[in-house]
């Protein structure tokens, strides 16, 4: 979280990168990655701490007022989904043809259909092999898609906003840098889905 004041709180920290299959149901904790669990942490952070969401939403009995506080997501690697799929060897957008080397996302199509070139702008699910038989396969949202439902509708999510009754959206996803790709491929790969889709502020930062 960001302050007015540039004052910068982590909420949660996370790590993980599994998600079960099968079909969906309520049992079950089925999704591992670790933007998903970070969020969780967040969620169980307002549940037993009713001041922290009035530290970051502001007045509550003004629903339309800008929250007091900005939520940024940071992550060491691409968000699974569409996120994920980024130009390797070029350092000038310009210079990109249909031959330039892509980072394949694991993140699967609807159909699980095999993509020898994949898909931009597609709703995906969670990454697994192409031959997982239908029963096993999972149904969860790849990160990307999760992402962008927490930034057009809110964080909390719908079990909370009893309590949490104005919306806490994602304002900024912030992505470490590649070994395998550039600055330029990456930050344009994340402005594709999340500055035109959602009107989120993203980045790309150096870990050193």
């Amino acid at each position: 979280a960001v302050d007015p004041g540039g004052y910068h709180e982590v909420l949660s920290v996370a790590t993980g990168c599994k998600c079960a299959g099968g079909p969906k149901t309520d049992a079950a904790v089925r999704d591992g990655h670790a933007e998903v669990v970070a969020r969780r942490a967040v969620r169980r952070a307002l549940a037993e701490d009713p001041a922290l969401y009035e530290r970051l939403a502001g007045d509550p009995t003004v629903y339309y007022r800008r929250p007091r506080c900005e939520l940024h997501l940071f992550t060491t690697s691409p968000p699974c989904g569409d996120a994920a799929i980024y130009h390797l060897d070029s350092d000038t957008p310009g210079e990109w043809t249909d031959a330039t080397a892509m980072a394949f996302t694991g993140a699967k199509l609807g159909d699980w259909r095999r993509e020898d070139a994949q898909v931009l702008g597609a709703v995906r699910l969670k990454p697994g092999r192409s031959d997982t038989p239908e029963a096993k396969r999972t149904c969860s949202l790849s990160c990307s898609d999760k992402i962008c439902r927490w930034a057009v509708c809110d964080v909390q999510g719908a079990l909370l906003r009893h309590v949490c009754p104005k919306p806490l959206r994602l304002n900024a996803v912030i992505v470490s840098l590649q070994p395998d790709c550039s600055e330029h491929s990456l930050c344009h790969a994340l402005d594709r889905l999340f500055v035109k889709t959602c009107y989120l502020s993203s980045g790309c930062k150096h870990l050193g």
